[in-house]
């Protein structure tokens, strides 16, 4: 069978912060895993410092020394967790399709994890976003034959040096074998060994390039950090995100969920219809209780003060805490 073909589709102030020791945030990282985003690392251990190379290079050891672990959700999808954001995979009898490639230092246990579900070439990597700990690893897997698809503002934002606001963070420009290669504005679909895999660009949410894939046929969606599970998420309002546009873009993946989806979020446990419905109910919750508080005139500090997360605290003991949390939400209101 040729190399399957991919068809264009449609558009389916700051408070004080929490400071801990470099030391003690890599320790947390070790015993967390990759389950969390490689920028709650940096918001903890270096929220009072301006981010540099070095600082993002010791992040990306730490992470990439977490084994990932792999688990079946379908008949030929996988899941790969813990160096990084979930990596989706799916194998058809001509090739494999990954969704998001890692951070580098794990890329050739990733690889090896993906070499194990069988004898296939890796054809296509699909980049839910630009975030490192979600493409670090695609020059590796460029290098093992893959073509790397992603909406359009991935590559812009890939290409050159970006600014993490929220932790004063410096991104370099990725290598240009890392790019990806081919880019859509709305949308694409694959239909590879029976399976349609429909990649959706939503409108600004998580950064300003967010797309997640749906394989119809198996009923999984990957969300990308569209959906985190268990904590809560990240909004990089520097580079485009919008807590309004989270909420949204939850809004529009459960139209295409029922009771049987199984739900691939960026970070943490796979998760049903039901418990994602539950992470878009906080994220509005908390979106409108932040944006009456604003609207009474209060500023970061009082917002903060006024706890609009407490509702969901004890529920949400992730890496970033409920008033980081209320920070996020206001500033990308």
């Amino acid at each position: 069978m040729p190399f399957p073909t991919a068809v264009p589709g449609q558009d389916h102030q700051r408070p004080n912060q929490e400071i801990i020791s470099r030391r003690t945030a890599i320790a947390r990282m070790g015993a967390l895993g990759g389950a969390f985003l490689a920028w709650n690392f940096l918001g903890d251990a270096f929220a009072q410092t301006k981010g540099t190379p070095d600082m993002v290079a010791e992040m990306r050891k730490a992470m990439g020394t977490t084994p990932p672990v792999s688990t079946s959700l379908a008949e030929g999808i996988h899941v790969i967790s813990g160096p990084g954001g979930n990596i989706g995979v799916f194998s058809w009898p001509e090739g494999k399709l990954a969704i998001d490639s890692g951070v580098m230092g794990a890329s050739d246990a990733i690889l090896a994890q993906i070499d194990s579900f069988g004898p296939q070439p890796l054809r296509i990597l699909v980049n839910t976003h630009w975030h490192y700990d979600h493409t670090d690893g695609n020059e590796a897997f460029r290098k093992r034959g893959a073509l790397i698809v992603a909406h359009e503002n991935v590559r812009k934002r890939m290409g050159s040096a970006q600014e993490i606001d929220f932790f004063h963070a410096h991104m370099p420009a990725s290598p240009a074998a890392a790019l990806p290669e081919s880019t859509f504005p709305s949308g694409m679909t694959f239909s590879l060994g029976g399976e349609d895999i429909r990649v959706t660009h939503v409108s600004p949410a998580h950064t300003d390039g967010d797309s997640f894939v749906h394989f119809v046929n198996a009923n999984v969606v990957h969300t990308g950090d569209l959906g985190f599970s268990g904590f809560y998420p990240f909004i990089d309002y520097s580079t485009g995100g919008r807590v309004d546009g989270m909420v949204a873009a939850a809004n529009q993946l459960l139209t295409i969920c029922d009771a049987q989806t199984k739900i691939i979020p960026g970070h943490g446990l796979v998760m049903t219809t039901a418990q994602f419905k539950e992470y878009r109910d906080m994220l509005t919750d908390v979106a409108g209780r932040v944006r009456t508080l604003r609207r009474q005139g209060k500023d970061l500090a009082g917002v903060v003060a006024a706890k609009p997360t407490a509702k969901y605290d004890e529920t949400h003991k992730g890496f970033f805490s409920p008033d980081q949390f209320a920070t996020i939400v206001f500033s990308s209101l």
